[in-house]
């Protein structure tokens, strides 16, 4: 069973089916008509502000007095007992029929991903001090304790080796929860299997993957396109020939985008052209050309046999979003990309070492059709291959590339995530990971392979470095009767000046290639898409969010264990722009 569907199935079993009242959900913070003859349900966070609204509808200034007839509360953390108090000194406590904690205080964003929701502890974890942090820690370690619990999991703690001991403090609260539970639910962890893994990092373990432009087709769409909340607006033509704007939400409820997801934009092309062509020989639409199917096309195929038009306009959806994806990569993003992945690899796509990187982004840097924000993902790659450089090497770059200086300190705010940028200044490094050789084919603007796919593929092989990530506790004894059979040999190619040099063989043209972690051959099976084997769990979190690359790359490494879960989480999710959002907001490290 996915993490959805256990999230969907635990909200049923504690929620709807003991209470059997169908109805629609508000949001407590937007104003609603009052239906006294109803009870109401309120499914909250135990906050201050969340327990004033909650009073607040039954204590109105107007008629009727209060919203609903009477109420049931089911908090998704424990409560304080100060706000237990000010509820039951209320006039709603005199109506509350059920008040319940079910420890369900996190996200299942995708099947094999979830989130805490919380994009503004990026600045906390990575910028304060004292008590702000610990607080923060506190509720993170509570929020990861009930995904644990949850999945009826007792997993080892790890962290990683920061060079500040941040992930190792957060281990450590999460260890103390998970302690807690397992004296309340002994049955936890419990069965013939190898312990579960639970391993925290923070951002700076790899500020790579972040800020490339990735070409599978998630990826895409999200950095380029920009969905508001998964929506995404398109515009599609109906039966009478009008075009109509539409909207449709990216999610695993529909089955073609959990097919194309995680393919490379060139896979992806091919494959949505093939769908529709097969669609139109099985209903004999006919009409239809040798080549890639375009939109107006599919809307002459609509017009054509409007008795198909949901079929059709399915089609059409995924259509337009790798058709606008195509486009930009064809108006620059395709050439961006092939000099990010010489920097981030080290190599060029003939395997060669890259001598004068700064030749190579040159041309990109001088570009004033290239935005800002690409020359700045540019430029920190270009230090990150450099491992730092000077403080006026660093000021002439930026001049020359028309960086606005309202911008610089988006680029040297990787420090605070322990990454050397500037080589005069001081920063504690966190420990590296040497890279898995891969000898893999790939396309040649996909060559680079997140770091976390290395993590989980020594997790599952029992093999991940305890100097790079130490266990909280002592490391558990392994279970004869469970093998972890991860294969090595799996997954992106690519060579790495910034963490250190893959094996990566050169495939010749890209239009041959296949098999990278951005290739056909990334697409998780269906099989792959749930977490549903019954062997242990690897848990990774990631505090300061996650890209979607590194969301893929949970679905490639599953799809090739035998026995092995996994799952990834994180505070948020990362665009590149998001990315460069949340360094920006950060205070300076360093005054240029």
């Amino acid at each position: 069973m996915s993490l959805r569907d256990t999230v969907s199935e635990y909200i049923l079993e504690g929620i709807f089916n003991a209470l059997h009242q169908p109805g629609s959900w508000k949001s407590i913070e937007k104003e609603r008509t009052p239906l006294t003859h109803l009870e109401a349900i309120y499914i909250a966070q135990p906050t201050e502000a969340n327990v004033n609204k909650i009073i607040a509808d039954f204590d109105r200034p107007a008629d009727p007095k209060n919203l609903y007839k009477s109420l049931h509360i089911f908090f998704l953390q424990k409560c304080p007992v100060s706000l237990f108090s000010k509820l039951g000194d209320s006039l709603a406590g005199r109506r509350i029929k059920t008040l319940k904690e079910i420890n369900l205080a996190f996200l299942p964003y995708e099947s094999r991903v979830f989130s805490l929701d919380d994009p503004d502890g990026f600045e906390d974890y990575f910028c304060q001090s004292g008590r702000r942090r610990d607080e923060l820690y506190s509720a993170y370690a509570d929020q990861l304790a009930t995904v644990c619990s949850l999945l009826g999991e007792y997993p080892a703690v790890r962290a990683w080796k920061d060079g500040n001991n941040r992930c190792s403090e957060l281990a450590y609260k999460l260890q103390e929860k998970l302690d807690y539970f397992k004296s309340q639910k002994p049955e936890l962890g419990k069965g013939a299997k190898q312990v579960s893994e639970f391993i925290i990092l923070d951002r700076g373990f790899d500020v790579v993957t972040p800020v490339l432009h990735e070409l599978t087709v998630q990826c895409m769409v999200y950095d380029l396109l920009k969905p508001d909340n998964d929506v995404y607006q398109f515009k599609t033509s109906s039966g009478d020939g009008q075009t109509r704007q539409k909207q449709a939400i990216l999610g695993e409820n529909d089955d073609r985008w959990k097919e194309l997801r995680h393919l490379h934009i060139a896979d992806a092309s091919k494959s949505i052209s093939e769908g529709v062509k097969n669609f139109a020989k099985q209903k004999k639409l006919g009409g239809g050309s040798d080549g890639d199917v375009s939109i107006k096309e599919l809307s002459k195929q609509i017009r054509r046999a409007p008795q198909y038009q949901k079929e059709l306009s399915e089609y059409s959806l995924h259509l337009s979003l790798i058709d606008s994806c195509m486009n930009l990569y064809k108006k620059g993003v395709g050439n961006l990309c092939k000099v990010e992945q010489d920097l981030a690899t080290g190599v060029d796509k003939d395997g060669l070492k890259i001598d004068e990187p700064l030749k190579i982004i040159m041309s990109s840097l001088f570009d004033r059709n290239v935005s800002v924000y690409d020359k700045i993902r540019l430029l920190i790659l270009f230090i990150l291959h450099k491992k730092g450089v000077p403080k006026d090497e660093f000021t002439k770059m930026v001049q020359h590339s028309e960086i606005p200086d309202s911008e610089r300190t988006t680029i040297t705010n990787l420090m605070h995530l322990g990454i050397q940028m500037i080589t005069s200044e001081s920063v504690r490094t966190g420990k590296s990971l040497t890279p898995k050789d891969r000898d893999e084919e790939a396309y040649i603007d996909a060559r680079w392979s997140p770091v976390i796919r290395d993590i989980a593929e020594y997790a599952g092989e029992g093999k991940l470095d305890e100097s790079y990530c130490p266990y909280i506790k002592s490391k558990p004894r392994p279970s004869s009767s469970v093998t972890a059979s991860v294969t090595a040999s799996t997954g992106g190619a690519g060579a790495s000046s910034v963490r250190k040099r893959y094996n990566w063989i050169p495939t010749g043209d890209q239009k041959e290639s296949k098999g990278s972690g951005a290739s056909a051959s990334s697409g998780a099976s269906k099989a792959s898409t749930t977490a549903g084997k019954d062997g242990p769990t690897i848990f990774i979190f990631v505090i300061g969010g996650i890209s979607y690359s590194e969301m893929r790359t949970m679905y490639t490494v599953a799809e090739k264990s035998k026995d092995y879960n996994f799952i990834i989480g994180s505070t948020h999710f990362l665009t590149p722009n998001k990315f460069l959002g949340d360094l920006k907001r950060l205070p300076p490290f360093v005054r240029l």
